[in-house]
């Protein structure tokens, strides 16, 4: 029985570690026996673009965002730029005005959420294909022609570009986020080259038109749309050339409290989809389960796993003695981490990472928790 415990733990464990290990491997074996690519299709050579931002107390970046974003018309062409001020509390509608000769900005009076401003915005234009972008990212001259080019594959519903952190060595907690991110990266370039990316960053992607679903306004809408689309039998794909830069917290708490919104938003996600995607089955079930949902499972197949392997060894050697041994690790870490050696924070910060993502996860099967808007941690706005 102790080592049928034990068994079980280290299956846990592997299955928690899978979205992260094995299934991009898997990803590079099918790389292998890819089939090749289709005949492209012919696609105007600037067709019609609408770009889209919803912006909430971005006042200390937003007049640099207006300026990019025209920038990246005036370099492409046909192409409109809307912006919806969510409420704000600050001068970020203010600093808009100056630009609304060329710029449609669209201010409401209350604090809707996100997802309601990009369903707002959709209904100012009809261009052909539609770019969201969040506020505090900047984007490269060329980004739309970039955006465009992956479009010319008639399967092709959505393309995002790659987010690179760039605080990575202001804390123990944004080095572990830039670790975590590039990892991510590395999944959707293979997954791109493969199956297609299971689901795209809201920093800066570009879907068709027609086959954007308006999602319902608690639900996040870059993981919403972009799973619509692969429903749909398309795909999405990452654009490696294209990078944007962005911080992430600095803080481990605003990162656990990060993690919480966005394990719980895409577990709403999931619920609201997921007899969809069964339907849809094939390869983009498979890379969902192995990327998303298991990845959200996580913290609880780690936990479970712990408990079998302590379970197991308690029963060989002694609940007393295994729970010494167990109090005594702990104990060892938990100094190491005060004294502020690099390895234990860093571990800790992944614990309070998990710790998040299993909170938010319950919040949604057991709370029924929705963030319709939320505000970005302080550590990333005051720069």
């Amino acid at each position: 029985m102790a080592t049928t415990l034990i068994v079980v733990g280290i299956f846990s464990l592997i299955l928690s570690l899978y979205p992260l290990t094995f299934y991009p491997f898997s990803l590079m074996l099918l790389a292998r026996g890819k089939r090749s690519a289709r005949p492209l299709a012919a696609m105007s050579d600037r067709p019609s673009v609408a770009i889209c931002v919803s912006a909430y107390n971005e006042e200390q970046v937003i007049v640099a965002k207006a300026h990019n974003l025209l920038a990246a018309v005036e370099h492409y062409g046909p192409a409109t730029i809307h912006i919806y001020v969510d409420g704000s509390a600050d001068q970020t509608a203010a600093l808009l005005a100056p630009f609304a000769d060329r710029i449609d900005v669209v201010v409401s009076p209350v604090r809707s959420g996100k997802t309601v401003g990009m369903r707002e915005l959709m209904k100012r234009s009809d261009s052909e294909f539609v770019v969201f972008s969040d506020a505090n990212v900047v984007m490269p001259v060329d980004a739309i022609e970039q955006l465009v080019g992956p479009f010319r594959d008639p399967r092709v519903g959505c393309s995002s570009a790659k987010l690179e952190i760039v605080n990575a060595a202001d804390s123990p907690t944004s080095k572990i986020a830039t670790l975590y991110w590039r990892i991510q990266e590395s999944i959707k370039k293979f997954e791109t080259a493969t199956i297609g990316a299971i689901g795209v960053d809201g920093a800066l992607f570009m879907v068709r038109r027609k086959l954007y679903s308006l999602p319902p306004p608690q639900l996040i809408d870059d993981l919403y749309v972009s799973l619509k689309i692969i429903i749909a039998g398309y795909i999405c794909v990452s654009v490696p050339s294209l990078i944007v830069e962005e911080r992430t917290a600095t803080h481990w708490r605003e990162e656990c409290d990060r993690k919480t919104r966005i394990a719980c938003q895409a577990l709403n996600v999931h619920k609201t989809l997921w007899s969809e995607l069964w339907h849809r089955g094939g390869l983009s079930l498979y890379g969902y389960v192995s990327s998303r949902l298991l990845k959200w499972m996580m913290p609880f197949t780690m936990l479970a796993g712990l408990v079998f392997i302590v379970s197991g060894l308690a029963m060989m050697f002694g609940v007393a003695s295994t729970m010494l041994y167990v109090g005594g690790f702990a104990a060892i870490f938990l100094l190491l981490a005060a004294l502020r050696v690099a390895p234990a924070r860093q571990i800790l910060v992944v614990l309070s990472g998990l710790f998040g993502v299993g909170r938010g996860v319950l919040q949604s099967i057991f709370l029924g928790r929705t963030y319709t808007y939320w505000t970005p941690a302080a550590s990333i706005r005051n720069v």
